[in-house]
């Protein structure tokens, strides 16, 4: 009795391992090495806001999940989630939020151990929304430049240096002058063009936090680049605007832009024996002269500092000193200010110049007093020609 319990027992482990061998062998059998490659449809540089995006198996593995790369769904964070495709491999997803997402392809497959074995694959997507958007800025008509014969008007081009960020050159003659007219200390009408006629530009008036409709170069609406908002003040400074564009699917861009001043040297001077030789802004003029300072005739960022010497002065080793904006407290107080030649840091009234060659470049970089966003800088090259009596 014993042994025939003995020998059934042996018979039921036989049919298990005969039945998880063929376990096995069918999941050997179907077990392919996970490849990770996939394929989106439309295939093209930029899938505008809520419009579908087709991911597509293009390799092998058992099963395929997808990562879209927004909030929520980004491969290898914590408590993120992906999405598994359907039992073709594909699977489609609407972005909601222009950006640049990681989209993560995972395609995984079990052994008969139990071990799943898997690999990845990514691609970079770019979501716009071609219905809106800014795509220049002016600020028209700042100043009168009466030193040229025909009185052109300088105009601020705004230049991109980021997504949302936009720098406004200002002449610094145009923050000096006096003048209720002939200044960035009123308000202007900003010209813009706009991805699509279909969208709407805004001003966001500081003054009242409100946002103010604005039409290219509409004088129904004019915009302060200054706090407080005081015609012709003395006591403002310059500031960021922003800027709203809302397109027709509801999405806002934003955008700022920063006036910021060109810096130039005001004065420029060298003690020699006794005497001290000064050369001084002249923004009346682009001609240049004996000890003054003028704006190169075809670079606003460029000018050229003549200073007239005595005769037999030892230019080796000269100790200049310098002003910049006039050291205006309106527009810095010395942390948005760096002055250089050939990369090395200079100091009015300390730093030592060789002047042996009668002629010296200064690099002047300027920022916007009191916004510590480092794009917001203007460059200037002051051009030092010393001429001996």
């Amino acid at each position: 009795m014993n042994v025939m319990k003995a020998i059934k027992y042996i018979i039921f482990l036989l049919l298990i391992a005969l039945s998880w061998s063929c376990k096995n062998d069918f999941i050997n059998e179907i077990y392919v090495e996970p490849v990770a490659k996939f394929s989106l449809s439309p295939d093209t540089a930029a899938y505008q806001v809520l419009s579908p995006i087709q991911f597509q198996n293009e390799g092998t593995g058992q099963t395929f999940v997808v990562y879209p790369g927004d909030a929520g769904h980004i491969y290898g964070q914590l408590n993120n989630n992906g999405y598994a495709t359907d039992v073709s491999g594909k699977f489609t997803y609407f972005y909601n939020t222009i950006g640049t997402y990681t989209a993560v392809w995972v395609a995984s497959s079990i052994k008969s151990n139990g071990t799943i074995v898997t690999a990845i694959d990514s691609v970079q997507i770019k979501v716009i929304a071609e219905d809106g958007g800014l795509s220049n800025f002016v600020i028209p008509n700042i100043y009168k430049m009466t030193e040229y014969s025909t009185g052109p008007y300088f105009s601020s081009t705004g230049t991109f240096v980021s997504s949302d960020t936009i720098v406004c050159p200002i002449i610094y003659e145009a923050w000096a002058t006096t003048s209720t007219i002939n200044t960035i200390k009123r308000g202007f009408s900003p010209t813009f063009n706009l991805v699509s006629p279909s969208t709407t530009m805004y001003w966001n008036n500081p003054a009242t936090g409100s946002d103010i409709q604005i039409t290219s170069g509409s004088t129904a609406r004019n915009v302060w680049f200054i706090n407080p908002q005081t015609a012709a003040g003395t006591n403002v400074q310059l500031q960021t605007q922003l800027f709203k564009v809302v397109t027709v699917s509801g999405y806002t861009y934003t955008y700022y832009a920063s006036p910021v001043v060109i810096p130039t040297f005001t004065s420029f001077s060298v003690t020699v024996g006794d005497s001290t030789y000064i050369a001084v802004y002249n923004a009346a003029s682009i001609v240049a002269a004996d000890n003054t300072i003028t704006r190169d005739g075809s670079f606003y960022d460029h000018f050229n500092v003549n200073l007239t010497l005595p005769k037999g002065t030892d230019l080796s080793t000269l100790v200049p000193i310098f002003d910049v904006v006039n050291n205006d407290a309106n527009l810095t107080d010395g942390s948005n200010l760096a002055v250089s030649i050939n990369g090395v840091p200079q100091t009015s009234g300390a730093s030592v110049v060789d002047l042996s060659s009668q002629s010296v470049t200064y690099d002047v970089k300027m920022g916007l007093l009191g916004d510590p966003n480092p794009n917001l800088i203007q460059d200037a090259q002051m051009i030092v020609n010393i001429k001996l009596q």
